[in-house]
């Protein structure tokens, strides 16, 4: 009989899909497939299969198992991947493989800081997002260079349980192997897969990549069921009870493997046994659980009690944890000698490679044992747990602070909070060293939440402070600012000056906190001079003097900065130049010094060097790109933008993601009407903002921008239906400032579509927003914004007003904001200055034609023209019809068919107005004079009278204001005019 763990069954078309992926990896196409079904479908055979075939072909095969234990550390499928290669390699091969961030891959596999080098940057502040990228590419480096010599399979099991930190570097590992030797094979249970889950989000990154393939297991057919069972008992089985067996398990390959294990072990499957009687006979269960009950119903009373406090240790366990759980005083050797009688009946099994380590078969099994356990008696076996396993791991405690905070925190009841909260914390802290900052949260939230009622103290302000900085990396700023605060506060209250320091640099601003002068000037009096510190400091005051509505003191706060740069110059840090000098750029851009604002940006990126972090790049490179767009240099926008995204890609941050789909790439997409482009970065942006904001940031912008640009293309239900979701984003929030600079586009669209509710959205807008408490280039989206409400509503005194307030104000687009120049134009044409207004539309033609903007372009041509076209003494044909045809061809490149309609319209229009009050009659007589008939000609041509024709031109040369037959030609041609207009 051969053994049931050797069948693979009904796979065979999946095992030939591996099989070609397998090659091409081999061939140097890097892959990767997920095998994804319900649990116990079967998804670790085919991998397994898969694995042996490579491995007889030369392929090394390196697995990576995830943990269902909430106590597993960050990264663990990779630490396993990454200590099966370093076994395997000499010393200097190994150091010379991993590279010179070696020492980041050190902190996830501690053994390794025995094998290399670590360099010491004393002088250098490590940023968490570039830290973490850093790790994940000196990982794809290092096995992409291991698989150059001997391909490589990586088979990553049970991605459903992996942690979010596993998750991205998977990501980013996948990202970077297509021209590598490696086979990534993925396995995990897709019924546990929500839209919340982590994975989700995984897969949805994943499944953009040309190298990746999904495989989705379903349950085997009828003669697979079959052949299952003879494997088991030796015989063919009748039909009616494989069809009965297929029929309960749906062909769920645990399910029937369980089931015909049970049946051999009762010696129930016969021949001439029918499936009717065999059902009555061992009470079929209506799941699996039941059938595992009676599997383990098989073991003797000890292995059975050994199995119930390994369960709830966890799927994983070692002899060590159950000599040191159990009470029995047993030694490790009869401990094991006891979990052999499970290990033979395969309710467990031994883990590869790790000496007294085991695992269950089947997370059910597990759960079964645990779930046999009253409430208080799993309390009191978890309470055990805790303080053996602590006594276990006595000289490397901290190591294994999340497992241990996992069983403090179940035995709370008993033990009290204080050990649950203390090794939560360290399992925090250690997270965000290993960089992993989505699994840091829970650990800080739940020991937060054991200190609720307490005041304020070192412990809970070190708690504070670990929550914040995740929170923070993970794009939660309301959650990370009110954190911070807290614990920022405490520090300087009991005089922890550098704690304040340190916490400072890490957090981020909140310009409308009343206390933000207070919060920004502390640490820079607290802060030793000379300190690695002191500049990043200094900029950050000035910052918050430049930018707050309660601190505003633009004169000290250049002063400040000043002294920012001395301090980053005296210490030849220029990450920090970089630092100083964007944000220098920032304070320009609110004080609507755009110009001024380039030049500091660029200044900043003179300082980029390979050591400059990402985050600073990123920054300056983002104000150049806003800044160049605004002045209409759009190459010079695109070159910056390139760098912002070529630096953004280095730090897994979404906050600063986000920053840079909206500053940079979104905003040029949306200036030149590469309107799918600005689309897809809207849903790349949205996917990053947290779901319970309380700061809605600049992604409102990116929103509204496009719900525009659906509007735009005429796709008015998903305009309508992005409009309102971003009207209740809007409303979630409470960020005036980034509300205030999205106006002016909102108020376009109102325009657009004429609907009152969006207008009136607007207006209700214009009302909270308070202009006043922001700085004087953000304040300008109020007049903008109520030039365009003047415009919808022909309001002259508000137009006039508007206009009052913009005097001044330079030709550009803004961020994300229409014209100026045509907005301008606009207003004044409300206001009842045509002249003035078609000195605007001039402007901004020059200039959205030079800069190759194409929506604004469309959009003064067709409003330029309806100036002329509404201005008798401006009314001029030719210039119309030119005007027209620039907007029909700007709108045709960038597909704005809603501005394209109201083009249609104007030239119909204008089609059926005669120019200067003149009739029909002496438009056609105007006509042949242009055509150069005379009198009598002109009088035979239309049968009437020479004196007719001469009282008709009296009256014409009057209108046109003409004193001979050339000028009239002269004007008739201007207005295009011509002998085709007449009746010949």
């Amino acid at each position: 009989m051969s053994n049931p763990r050797d069948l693979i069954v009904g796979r065979d078309g999946e095992l030939a899909d591996l099989s070609n992926a397998l090659k091409d990896a081999v061939d140097g196409h890097g892959q990767i497939t997920m095998l994804s079904g319900e649990p116990g479908i079967g998804k670790s055979r085919p991998a397994e299969e898969l694995a042996q075939r490579a491995e007889k072909n030369g392929a090394q095969v390196l697995w990576g198992r995830c943990s269902e234990d909430r106590g597993a550390p960050a990264y663990w499928p990779w630490v396993q991947i990454i200590r099966s290669c370093i076994e395997n390699l000499e010393t200097s091969e190994l150091r010379s493989s991993l590279g010179p961030d070696s020492a980041l891959i050190a902190q996830i596999v501690p053994e390794l800081s025995n094998l290399i080098d670590q360099p010491n940057d004393g002088n250098h502040i490590p940023e968490a997002t570039e830290a973490q990228f850093r790790l994940y590419d000196t990982v794809l480096r290092f096995l992409s260079a291991l698989s150059g010599k001997k391909p490589i399979v990586i088979v990553l099991e049970d991605l459903h349980w992996a942690d979010i930190a596993s998750l991205k570097l998977l990501v980013h590992f996948v990202q970077g192997m297509a021209q590598s030797h490696i086979f990534v094979v993925g396995t995990y249970r897709d019924v546990e897969i929500t839209r919340n889950h982590p994975l989700f989000q995984t897969l949805g990154d994943l499944t953009r990549l040309r190298i990746f393939s999904r495989m989705q297991l379903h349950g085997l057919d009828p003669d697979s069921v079959g052949k299952i069972i003879e494997t088991h008992e030796g015989v063919v089985p009748p039909s009616d009870l494989v069809a009965a067996i297929h029929s309960q398990t749906e062909g769920n390959p645990l399910f029937v493997g369980e089931m015909s294990r049970f049946l051999v072990q009762e010696r129930l499957i016969r021949g001439e046994l029918k499936s009717n009687e065999l059902f009555d006979g061992v009470g079929l269960p209506e799941g699996i659980r039941e059938v595992i009950g009676r599997r383990l119903g098989h073991l003797s009373e000890r292995a059975h009690s050994i199995l119930v406090t390994a369960a709830v240790i966890g799927r994983e366990f070692s002899v060590d944890q159950l000599v040191a759980a159990e009470e029995d005083d047993e030694s490790k050797h009869e401990i094991a000698d006891h979990l052999e009688e499970p290990l033979s009946a395969r309710v467990v099994q031994e883990v590869s490679g790790e000496f007294g380590k085991y695992q269950f078969t089947h997370a059910m099994i597990q759960q079964v044992l645990r779930e046999e356990l009253s409430l208080t008696k799993r309390v009191r076996l978890h309470a055990r747990i805790s303080e053996s396993l602590e006594t276990l791991y006595e000289d490397d405690v901290e190591a294994h602070a999340s497992e241990l905070a996992f069983h403090y925190a179940q035995a709370e009841v008993l033990l009290g909070t204080e050990k649950m909260i203390h090794y939560s914390i360290i399992a925090g802290e250690n997270a965000l060293r290993q960089l992993a900052f989505a699994d840091a949260v829970p650990h800080f939230e739940r020991a937060l939440g054991a200190q609720a009622e307490n005041a304020i103290d070192d412990t809970k302000a070190r708690t504070l402070h670990g929550y914040g900085v995740a929170q923070a990396a993970v794009a939660e700023i309301g959650k990370a600012l009110e954190a911070t605060n807290q614990a920022f506060y405490y520090y300087i209250e009991t005089e922890q000056n550098s704690k304040a320091a340190e916490l400072s640099v890490q957090s981020n601003m909140n310009f409308e906190d009343p206390e933000l002068g207070r919060r920004a000037r502390q640490p820079v009096e607290a802060v030793e001079p000379g300190s690695l510190y002191e500049p990043y400091l200094l900029a950050l005051y000035a910052m918050a003097a430049s930018l707050s509505p309660f601190f505003r003191d633009e004169t000290n706060a250049d002063e400040i900065r000043t002294l920012a740069l001395e301090a980053a110059s005296a210490r030849g840090d220029k990450n920090a130049q970089v630092v100083i000098r964007s944000s220098r750029a920032m304070v320009y851009w609110s004080r609507g010094k755009i110009r001024e604002s380039l030049q500091s940006a660029e200044s900043a990126l003179g300082f980029v060097d390979e050591n400059t972090r990402a985050f600073p790049e990123t920054n300056a490179a983002m104000w150049a790109a806003c800044c160049s767009a605004h002045l209409g240099m759009s190459d010079r926008a695109r070159k910056y933008s390139d760098q912002v995204s070529n630096a953004s890609e280095r730090t897994h941050d979404p906050y600063r993601i986000l920053s840079r789909i909206v500053m940079a790439t979104g905003c040029i997409s949306d200036a030149v009407g590469e309107f799918d482009e600005l689309l897809e970065q809207e849903r790349e942006a949205r996917a990053l903002v947290p779901g319970n904001v309380t700061r809605i940031g600049g992604y409102v912008k990116l929103a509204f921008a496009g719900a525009g640009a659906y509007f735009e293309q005429g796709r008015t239900t998903s305009g309508r239906k992005l409009f309102d979701e971003t009207v209740e984003f809007v409303h979630q929030g409470d960020d005036k400032t980034q509300t205030l600079m999205a106006l002016p586009r909102i108020a376009h669209i109102a325009r657009l579509t004429g609907e009152p509710g969006h207008l009136k959205f607007v207006k209700e807008l214009l009302d909270w927003v308070e202009p006043s408490i922001h700085p004087k280039g953000w304040r300008s989206s109020d007049p903008l914004t109520r030039a365009i409400v003047a415009n919808i509503e022909n309001d002259t005194q508000a137009a006039k007003n508007a206009l009052r307030k913009l005097d001044g104000l330079e030709t550009g687009i803004g961020h994300y904001i229409p014209s100026i120049s045509r907005i301008m134009g606009l207003a004044a044409h409300t206001a009842g200055d045509p002249f003035a207004a078609a000195a605007h539309f001039e402007d901004s033609i020059v200039f959205c034609r030079n800069a190759g903007y194409s929506p604004e372009l469309a959009w003064t041509c067709h409003d330029y023209a309806e100036l002329l076209i509404s201005e008798s003494a401006m009314f001029d044909k030719v210039k119309i019809f030119e005007l027209l045809e620039e907007g029909v061809a700007a709108a045709e490149k960038v597909g704005m068919i809603a501005v394209l309609e109201r083009i249609a319209n104007l030239r119909d229009s204008v089609g059926q107005q005669l120019p200067a009050g003149l009739t029909e009659r002496q438009v056609e007589i105007l006509a042949l004079v242009a055509g150069g008939l005379s009198n009598p000609e002109i009088g035979k041509r239309l049968v009437i009278s020479n004196n007719t024709v001469a009282r008709h031109l009296s009256n014409i040369f009057a209108k046109i204001d003409a004193s001979n037959r050339v000028e009239a030609t002269t004007f008739a041609l201007a207005n295009g005019i011509s002998a085709n207009d007449s009746s010949a």
